[in-house]
């Protein structure tokens, strides 16, 4: 078996390192500088170490480890504009079916999914959903799984939720953030 004299392999590692920046990193390296917890809902802020940009986000529930991956349920709602609400469900989502949300035992707002359990509210239906999580006590996620004749249930607790949601607010104001 030939070798390859080591010009050649110099010039592939250049190439290989120059194509890497020029197409960008893999994963972006991020610092949290700020982390806050009210009741079940999470305030999370991290800056980008390349671009400094800040980014802020307002999530429930609280990630646990060792515990089975729930429903993640995460508000984007910068000051001044539409809020969205979107999630994240565990397990193949029934595309079938819809999502729903209620609030206490509010009448529930539903959406459509992806596969992956991804969906969203946004607009009037996500700021009318925000205004009863402030005043309420639960909110219940309901979707269906591929090949299940009951849907499965998630009950986030909202005790905490104005208080994470305003101050979510704050942040992305003051840092000047991305939702």
């Amino acid at each position: 078996m030939r070798k390859l004299p080591i010009k050649l392999w110099v010039s592939v590692a250049g190439a290989s390192f120059a194509l890497m920046l020029i197409t960008g990193l893999p994963a972006r390296a991020q610092y949290v500088d700020y982390f806050t917890v009210d009741g079940e809902w999470s305030v999370t802020c991290a800056r980008d170490l390349l671009s400094a940009q800040a980014t802020c986000n307002l999530s429930a529930p609280q990630l646990r480890l060792g515990q089975p991956s729930t429903a993640v349920l995460t508000i984007a709602a910068p000051s001044g504009t539409s809020p969205v609400i979107s999630f994240r469900l565990p397990g193949v989502v029934n595309t079938a079916k819809t999502v729903s949300a209620a609030v206490d035992d509010a009448p529930a707002v539903e959406s459509g999914t992806n596969r992956y359990g991804e969906g969203y509210w946004t607009g009037a239906v996500a700021t009318s959903l925000i205004q009863s999580m402030r005043a309420g006590n639960t909110l219940r996620l309901s979707w269906w799984l591929e090949g299940e004749s009951a849907p499965r249930t998630a009950i986030i607790g909202l005790a905490g939720f104005a208080q994470a949601f305003d101050d979510y607010r704050n942040r992305v104001t003051a840092k000047g953030a991305r939702p």
